[in-house]
């Protein structure tokens, strides 16, 4: 069982990082981020009466995540979608392996795709720590937040994967699903019933980002990355058995 997962989270690994599509997606994702850093640094800069973590740290987190709304949809969307568009994902559903073990895979694979990003990333707020004007431990909260919000995003990916044999379809509906979870954020602006407004809130992923951009580790905030991951994998196996029902 243990050398089945690892044999489809290698696999899963393995057909992204081995293709110069990832290197160039990362080399422009630490360019925009580079770029994004130096100008809230420059901006600091200006004012250092300004806390530097709200200046900087906290909209650096902001911005990796953004960044990623374009990046992830690339690596989802041939996650089940182009395995079932030419006839892969048939072998995979008829071999000795158990589904829960295909779409755990698939996960755990996609999260080691990004994990390099976010190591990498690491590099900007460590040189700041390095220096000794910010906190370790904030850095390492506010990765934990990034790391379990593109858990939440990629376990979403993968399930509107399932839904269609169509990568490029299934990349497109990810990105506007992504981008419609950022945009609850700012709902305050279109509504103004205050129980539908928190309920809003509450399923934006960026108000918990924040709380872990600000240091905070609250378990309401994990809770609601792991439930709505775990939930949204569960419907992929869900889709994926009607398929083949």
């Amino acid at each position: 069982m243990k050398k089945m997962l690892k044999a489809l989270i290698w696999k899963e690994y393995h057909a992204i990082f081995r293709t110069p599509f990832f290197y160039l997606l990362m080399g422009i994702f630490l360019f925009i981020l580079g770029m994004t850093f130096y100008n809230s640094l420059s901006l600091w800069q200006q004012n250092p009466m300004n806390s530097l973590s709200d200046v900087v740290l906290y909209p650096f987190w902001g911005n990796m995540t953004f960044i990623f709304l374009f990046i992830l949809p690339l690596f989802t969307m041939r996650s089940v979608s182009w395995e079932m568009g030419n006839g892969q994902f048939d072998q995979l559903y008829f071999s000795h392996a158990k589904l829960y073990q295909i779409v755990l895979g698939k996960v755990i694979g996609l999260m080691m795709t990004v994990l390099p990003f976010l190591l990498i990333s690491f590099l900007f707020p460590l040189l700041m720590w390095w220096w000794g004007v910010i906190d370790l431990a904030l850095i390492l909260t506010g990765g934990m937040g990034v790391l379990l919000n593109s858990l939440f995003f990629i376990s979403l990916g993968i399930f509107i994967s399932s839904l269609t044999k169509s990568s490029l379809f299934a990349g497109v509906i990810t990105f506007f699903a992504f981008l419609f979870l950022l945009m609850l954020s700012n709902a305050s602006v279109m509504v103004h019933d205050e129980m539908i407004l928190s309920v809003l809130r509450f399923l934006s992923p960026v108000n918990h980002l924040s709380a872990f951009s600000r240091g905070l580790i609250q378990s309401f905030d994990i809770l609601y990355y792991v439930s709505f991951s775990a939930y949204f994998l569960y419907l992929s196996m869900r889709r994926i058995e009607l398929y083949y029902e």
